[in-house]
């Protein structure tokens, strides 16, 4: 079946072939893998095997000047998500059928039935599945049988807009299939998806976007006696009444203290990106490299943010938030380098195919890789693909309706 490689982010979390891992690229790596051997596209393996020598280069070079302080081999999760999107560049697989996309549809309906219905049924399942699990209690949304909320809200997301890609060139028969995933999105309650749909609105209709934010600095104070902070409400406007309570002279340690999830992201993130200002050869990836970005940049209230404590206290890996944050950290100053390395190797493998990009995966795939996307997700990449995949010429005519006949697609 040539387009597994789009169906590869159902497997991020499960099986758990690493212990203490909560992202699970193995199978998603090794389909991209067998994707880049067998396709008949060689800029993606040019593209590719260039992005590799570049990291592999940089990785003697800091051996040779910085010794071996922290296992270098970390900075190889770097080629994870770019692997898929050259991967994808070389197979060049039509997209899913509507009928596989219906199935995708009818599966996450049926988890969420589960998790609201049968919370426990759910939580038992999910705890032999993941290493990590929270099961929907009417603060945080549904988890769709993933570690939480935010990364179920950025699966659906991707195969939203996968269920839309496979409209455009199948033809949208299953209409239903677009506005069920819908459904499912916002029964994640998360507040990134609220995030990425502000920054789409505002890249997309910056005027409407600028009158909202207008109108909602001038409705906040009025409305400012109005309690919602509070843990019986939903989480995402907890974390907004927070945001907004905030102590911004002193920000990061002031929302990591009312808010520990949150804070605990941000803090990683923004630790990351100070990275080369203090370490110019970057610190690495291992599991000490977050503990030490953090001491460098002299974020000691980090170490009392009950998540973060707790993650450390525990002996797991804390992990930057963005592959963008991780570039940072592992690469130190020459972060920039590589991000235009690999984005001059992205050009190169995709001349081929159509000039102007689909906005709608572009933009959602820049959101998750500066502000929040596991390092070694796919999900990005791929939708960088779907930005700048080409659809014959035929099948676009056919697609540029929902009204127009549907071309006959493969199961």
């Amino acid at each position: 079946m040539t387009s597994l490689i789009y169906l590869t982010p159902f497997f991020l979390y499960f099986p758990r072939f690493l212990p203490g891992v909560e992202t699970q690229p193995l199978l998603a790596t090794g389909v991209a893998l067998l994707a880049l051997l067998l396709g008949r596209e060689r800029r993606a393996i040019l593209g590719f095997a260039t992005v590799t020598w570049a990291l592999l280069f940089w990785l003697v070079i800091k051996v040779l000047i910085d010794g071996v302080q922290s296992s270098p081999l970390g900075l190889l999760q770097l080629l994870i998500g770019p692997l898929s999107l050259f991967g994808a560049i070389a197979l060049k697989a039509p997209p899913p059928s509507r009928k596989l996309m219906a199935a995708v549809a009818i599966y996450f309906m049926a988890c969420m039935a589960i998790e609201m219905l049968a919370p426990g049924l759910y939580g038992g399942l999910v705890s032999m599945l993941l290493s990590r699990a929270s099961v929907a209690d009417g603060h945080r949304g549904v988890s769709l049988f993933t570690p939480e909320p935010t990364y179920a809200a950025l699966s659906v997301v991707y195969f939203l807009v996968l269920a839309w890609w496979s409209g455009k060139y199948w033809g949208f028969r299953h209409r239903w299939v677009e506005p069920a995933l819908a459904l499912c999105l916002i029964a994640t309650g998360s507040t990134y998806v609220l995030l990425m749909l502000i920054l789409f609105t505002f890249v997309l209709c910056p005027v409407w976007m600028l009158a909202g934010l207008t109108t909602a600095v001038v409705a906040i104070p009025m409305f400012g006696f109005v309690a919602l902070d509070n843990d019986e409400s939903i989480r995402a406007v907890v974390a907004l009444s927070r945001l907004l309570s905030s102590d911004f002279s002193d920000f990061l340690p002031s929302i990591s203290a009312l808010d520990s999830s949150l804070g605990s992201r941000m803090t990683t993130t923004i630790a990351s990106f100070l990275t080369p200002l203090h370490s110019p050869l970057g610190i690495g990836l291992d599991c000490s490299a977050v503990p030490k970005a953090l001491d460098a940049a002299g974020f000691d209230f980090a170490f009392q943010n009950p998540v973060l404590s707790s993650v450390m206290d525990d002996g797991n890996c804390l992990k930057p938030q963005a592959y963008a944050a991780a570039t940072a950290l592992g690469l130190g100053a020459l972060s920039p380098l590589f991000a235009f390395i690999l984005a001059l190797c992205c050009h190169f493998a995709l001349t081929r195919e159509r000039l102007l990009p689909w906005m709608t995966p572009l933009v959602l795939a820049g959101v998750m890789l500066i502000v929040q996307g596991q390092l070694t997700s796919p999900i990005p990449w791929l939708l960088v693909y779907f930005a700048f995949a080409r659809l014959p010429a035929a099948q676009h005519r056919a697609s540029a309706s929902p009204l127009s006949a549907p071309l006959r697609s493969p199961i």
